[in-house]
């Protein structure tokens, strides 16, 4: 839920550090915060639930270098 004066920005930064609090990992937060410092910069509408936005930041970086199996591109 996000604060009346929360921007969705905000929210997925607080997201996101109270995700990293839980589940320390130093490497995979630097990620996180750098490509989330990059959408911020490009100014693009962040629509949808903050979660989801930080779920999904969590996931490209985690995921980014691992190779796919099954279908070619898409990770199973």
């Amino acid at each position: 839920m996000i604060a009346k004066n929360e921007t969705v920005e905000q929210a997925c930064q607080r997201i996101l550090a109270a995700f990293f609090v839980k589940y320390p990992n130093p490497d995979l937060q630097a990620e996180a915060n750098r490509i989330l410092k990059e959408f911020l910069a490009q100014k693009i509408p962040m629509k949808g639930k903050p979660s989801g936005w930080a779920g999904g930041i969590v996931y490209a970086a985690a995921n980014r270098y691992r190779r796919a199996c099954g279908v070619q591109g898409l990770l199973n």
